[in-house]
């Protein structure tokens, strides 16, 4: 995320994509330099990097369809949880 007001959001899916993956936890990174979201919108905007193709282990996830299927997941449950303030 880039500005504040999309911390929440960002937090509430960075807590999904550990608990659904067991992904390694590489940190909430703020002030994200990436272009779509570092300009001010009217609403929340996140950047999700879940895995790394560089990585083999990430890469092998990533071919697999059921770790898809966990991130998705986990990315609407962050969605949901951001929507209804918790």
């Amino acid at each position: 995320y880039k500005h504040a007001p999309s911390r929440d959001l960002a937090a509430a899916v960075h807590r999904r994509m550990l608990e659904h993956t067991g992904l390694e936890d590489f940190g909430l990174v703020g002030a994200f330099n990436y272009h779509p979201i570092r300009r001010i919108t009217w609403m929340p905007a996140i950047l999700l990097e879940q895995a790394f193709m560089s990585h083999p282990a990430d890469e092998a996830a990533m071919l697999d369809a059921a770790f898809r299927a966990r991130t998705a997941e986990a990315v609407r449950l962050g969605l949901e949880d951001f929507l209804r303030g918790r």
